[in-house]
């Protein structure tokens, strides 16, 4: 087996699009994503598992209903599970991302809250969301975040 380092920037310059993490290595049950993000994306929650955000480059706001959390390079963040989050960047951010292999968030869609669109995405055409979540990740918990 052949051993070598993972080099976060070169990783990071080999895409361009934003909100689309890239798995750059693994560490037992856990996936190394590196992402860009410009923007807001969507409020959603873990129910599972907290999340960590490193930040390589520019500033990320982590925004919960409880209080928000701004990040520099080489700061990071652990978002307690269950806690229903929206990362927010003003301008370019780089950042390096660890969460387990299943993970999938619930995601608010105008009203009401369903598995994320990566997942689901994947899954058979006409099947529920939650239908295929059980199917496809029989481990989860498959309770969206109670709706505020």
């Amino acid at each position: 087996m052949n051993y070598a380092g993972v080099d976060l920037a070169d990783k990071l310059s080999s895409f361009s699009e934003h909100w689309s993490p890239k798995v750059v290595a693994r560490l037992n049950d856990y996936e190394i994503k590196v992402v860009k993000v410009d923007g807001r994306f969507v409020w959603h929650a873990h129910d599972e598992t907290d999340e960590l955000f490193l930040v390589l480059r520019g500033e990320l706001t982590i925004q919960m209903r409880e209080g928000n959390v701004t990040l520099r390079r080489g700061q990071l963040f652990v978002v307690p599970r269950g806690v229903e989050h929206c990362p927010v960047a003003d301008g370019a951010v780089h950042a390096m991302l660890i969460e387990p292999v299943e993970v999938r968030p619930w995601v608010r869609d105008s009203s009401r809250w369903i598995l994320g669109s990566r997942a689901y995405t994947a899954g058979s055409a006409g099947m529920r969301p939650s239908m295929w979540a059980k199917r496809k990740y029989p481990r989860m918990i498959l309770r969206a975040p109670s709706a505020s």
